[in-house]
């Protein structure tokens, strides 16, 4: 486990224990506040068109002076998005949804 990956899984835990609040401050901006300031961003694609079904390709994370950043796909990013699920239920019914629907999908293939 990389340091990026053992710092996501602590503010994931520091979340589930709620010792860190989270807002939304703007569309795509996550602000969690307690011991530690952290911003996480959504990187989304630029496209023309409906954009219902595009999510997030990446998330900058700012904190400590650092920035990095974490792709769809990577350990990284899951993380993200199930810190962003126990702060906000919103993210928690998105990713059931995607679940479900991605099973769904899988079940049609056998």
């Amino acid at each position: 486990m990389n340091i990026h990956q053992k710092f996501l899984s602590r503010v994931h835990e520091a979340t589930r224990q709620k010792r860190l609040e989270w807002t939304r401050n703007g569309d795509g901006e996550f602000v969690a506040s307690g011991r530690l300031s952290l911003v996480i961003r959504q990187i989304v694609p630029l496209v023309a068109g409906p954009t219902e079904t595009i999510g997030p390709q990446a998330f900058e994370v700012l904190t400590a002076n650092v920035v990095f950043t974490a792709w769809d796909g990577s350990e990284c990013c899951s993380i993200i998005r199930s810190i962003l699920a126990e702060a906000f239920p919103d993210w928690a019914s998105q990713r059931d949804l995607i679940v479900e629907r991605l099973e769904g999908a899988m079940a049609l293939l056998v």
